[in-house]
Protein backbone atom coordinates (compact mmCIF):
# COMPACT_ATOMS: atom_id res chain seq x y z
CA UNK A 1 0.00 0.00 0.00
CA UNK A 2 1.61 3.27 -0.69
CA UNK A 3 -0.88 5.53 0.08
CA UNK A 4 -2.80 5.11 3.87
CA UNK A 5 -5.79 6.57 3.26
CA UNK A 6 -7.56 6.54 6.20
CA UNK A 7 -6.08 8.72 9.18
CA UNK A 8 -8.20 7.34 12.41
CA UNK A 9 -10.80 5.17 12.79
CA UNK A 10 -13.32 7.48 14.73
CA UNK A 11 -16.04 4.71 15.53
CA UNK A 12 -16.37 0.68 14.35
CA UNK A 13 -19.04 -1.75 15.49
CA UNK A 14 -18.41 -5.50 14.69
CA UNK A 15 -20.39 -6.82 12.17
CA UNK A 16 -22.10 -3.82 11.56
CA UNK A 17 -20.39 -0.69 10.63
CA UNK A 18 -17.65 2.70 11.11
CA UNK A 19 -16.69 5.35 10.62
CA UNK A 20 -13.78 6.54 9.57
CA UNK A 21 -11.69 9.88 8.67
CA UNK A 22 -9.51 10.98 6.16
CA UNK A 23 -7.69 14.80 6.32
CA UNK A 24 -6.89 15.43 3.14
CA UNK A 25 -3.54 17.87 2.48
CA UNK A 26 -2.14 19.98 -0.09
CA UNK A 27 1.30 17.77 0.43
CA UNK A 28 -0.43 14.77 -0.41
CA UNK A 29 1.10 13.48 -3.65
CA UNK A 30 -2.19 13.39 -5.42
CA UNK A 31 -3.36 16.67 -4.88
CA UNK A 32 -0.82 18.67 -6.59
CA UNK A 33 -0.89 19.80 -10.20
CA UNK A 34 -4.25 18.45 -11.32
CA UNK A 35 -6.53 21.27 -11.35
CA UNK A 36 -5.40 25.34 -10.72
CA UNK A 37 -5.78 26.36 -6.73
CA UNK A 38 -6.60 23.56 -4.13
CA UNK A 39 -5.80 20.35 -4.55
CA UNK A 40 -8.30 17.70 -5.77
CA UNK A 41 -8.58 13.84 -5.03
CA UNK A 42 -8.89 11.87 -7.70
CA UNK A 43 -12.39 9.96 -7.29
CA UNK A 44 -10.08 6.56 -7.54
CA UNK A 45 -8.64 7.40 -4.25
CA UNK A 46 -11.74 8.16 -2.90
CA UNK A 47 -12.87 4.60 -4.05
CA UNK A 48 -9.39 3.43 -2.23
CA UNK A 49 -9.83 5.06 1.23
CA UNK A 50 -13.37 2.94 0.90
CA UNK A 51 -11.49 -0.16 -0.04
CA UNK A 52 -8.76 0.69 3.09
CA UNK A 53 -11.31 1.61 5.71
CA UNK A 54 -13.32 -1.77 4.51
CA UNK A 55 -10.26 -3.65 5.16
CA UNK A 56 -10.22 -2.43 8.46
CA UNK A 57 -13.97 -3.01 9.21
CA UNK A 58 -13.73 -6.91 7.79
CA UNK A 59 -10.68 -7.36 9.51
CA UNK A 60 -11.72 -5.80 13.18
CA UNK A 61 -15.25 -7.63 12.82
CA UNK A 62 -13.69 -11.55 12.19
CA UNK A 63 -10.58 -10.86 14.35
CA UNK A 64 -8.12 -10.03 11.71
CA UNK A 65 -8.40 -14.02 10.57
CA UNK A 66 -9.99 -13.12 7.39
CA UNK A 67 -7.89 -11.46 4.29
CA UNK A 68 -10.85 -9.44 2.22
CA UNK A 69 -9.86 -9.08 -1.46
CA UNK A 70 -11.56 -6.60 -3.36
CA UNK A 71 -13.62 -8.15 -5.87
CA UNK A 72 -16.17 -5.48 -7.39
CA UNK A 73 -17.18 -2.17 -7.18
CA UNK A 74 -20.47 -1.63 -7.81
CA UNK A 75 -23.10 1.63 -7.82
CA UNK A 76 -20.38 3.91 -6.85
CA UNK A 77 -21.40 7.56 -8.11
CA UNK A 78 -19.34 11.21 -6.95
CA UNK A 79 -21.23 14.30 -5.80
CA UNK A 80 -18.75 16.86 -5.17
CA UNK A 81 -14.95 17.44 -5.03
CA UNK A 82 -12.72 16.27 -2.69
CA UNK A 83 -10.32 19.36 -2.19
CA UNK A 84 -7.18 19.70 0.61
CA UNK A 85 -8.13 21.21 3.48
CA UNK A 86 -11.17 18.99 3.71
CA UNK A 87 -12.12 16.21 6.48
CA UNK A 88 -13.35 13.05 4.43
CA UNK A 89 -15.71 11.21 6.88
CA UNK A 90 -16.24 7.54 5.37
CA UNK A 91 -19.31 5.68 7.05
CA UNK A 92 -19.22 2.13 5.95
CA UNK A 93 -22.07 -0.68 7.16
CA UNK A 94 -21.50 -4.43 6.11
CA UNK A 95 -24.01 -5.71 4.10
CA UNK A 96 -24.75 -9.68 3.00
CA UNK A 97 -22.11 -12.07 3.64
CA UNK A 98 -22.68 -15.34 1.31
CA UNK A 99 -19.93 -17.91 1.93
CA UNK A 100 -16.69 -16.38 1.46
CA UNK A 101 -17.89 -13.07 -0.31
CA UNK A 102 -19.15 -10.38 1.77
CA UNK A 103 -20.60 -6.78 0.81
CA UNK A 104 -19.55 -3.30 1.98
CA UNK A 105 -22.12 0.14 1.50
CA UNK A 106 -20.10 3.41 1.92
CA UNK A 107 -20.85 7.21 2.15
CA UNK A 108 -18.19 9.48 1.95
CA UNK A 109 -18.92 13.27 3.17
CA UNK A 110 -16.16 16.16 3.17
CA UNK A 111 -16.27 18.68 5.60
CA UNK A 112 -20.49 17.78 6.33
CA UNK A 113 -20.91 17.50 2.25
CA UNK A 114 -22.00 14.29 0.40
CA UNK A 115 -19.28 13.38 -1.78
CA UNK A 116 -19.29 10.13 -2.63
CA UNK A 117 -21.50 6.58 -2.47
CA UNK A 118 -20.24 2.80 -3.46
CA UNK A 119 -20.82 -0.98 -3.07
CA UNK A 120 -17.75 -2.99 -2.46
CA UNK A 121 -18.19 -6.77 -2.79
CA UNK A 122 -14.89 -8.74 -1.24
CA UNK A 123 -13.84 -12.28 -1.49
CA UNK A 124 -12.10 -13.83 1.69
CA UNK A 125 -9.16 -15.81 2.83
CA UNK A 126 -8.84 -17.68 5.58
CA UNK A 127 -5.29 -16.85 7.52
CA UNK A 128 -4.94 -19.58 9.24
CA UNK A 129 -4.96 -21.78 6.09
CA UNK A 130 -3.11 -19.44 3.99
CA UNK A 131 0.41 -17.59 4.62
CA UNK A 132 0.27 -15.08 2.18
CA UNK A 133 -3.44 -14.13 3.81
CA UNK A 134 -2.31 -14.58 7.29
CA UNK A 135 0.96 -12.10 6.45
CA UNK A 136 -1.63 -9.75 5.04
CA UNK A 137 -3.98 -9.53 8.63
CA UNK A 138 -1.18 -9.27 10.77
CA UNK A 139 -0.31 -5.92 8.55
CA UNK A 140 -3.40 -5.27 8.45
CA UNK A 141 -4.42 -5.59 12.48
CA UNK A 142 -0.82 -3.26 12.93
CA UNK A 143 -2.39 -0.84 10.47
CA UNK A 144 -5.59 -0.87 12.69
CA UNK A 145 -3.58 -0.75 16.35
CA UNK A 146 -2.01 2.73 14.89
CA UNK A 147 -5.42 4.23 13.68
CA UNK A 148 -7.44 3.17 16.23
CA UNK A 149 -4.93 4.57 19.12
CA UNK A 150 -4.70 7.96 20.08
CA UNK A 151 -3.23 10.52 17.76
CA UNK A 152 -1.91 12.63 20.79
CA UNK A 153 -0.60 9.45 22.58
CA UNK A 154 0.82 8.36 19.58
CA UNK A 155 2.92 11.51 18.89
CA UNK A 156 4.26 11.10 22.74
CA UNK A 157 5.42 7.53 21.71
CA UNK A 158 2.79 5.75 23.45
CA UNK A 159 0.72 3.03 21.74
CA UNK A 160 -2.36 1.91 23.31
CA UNK A 161 -3.66 -1.56 21.68
CA UNK A 162 -6.81 -2.54 21.67
CA UNK A 163 -8.69 -5.74 21.61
Amino acid sequence: MRFVLVDRILKVEKDRGGIFLKNVTQSEDFCGGTFPGPGVMPASFILEAFEQASHLLIGFSRGFTYSPKLRQISHATFKSCVRAGDRLEISLTLGSQDGNRIRVSGRAQADGKAAAEATLEFSLTDGRKDKAAQAHCRRLQSLYDVVSSDPVDRARGIVVFRS
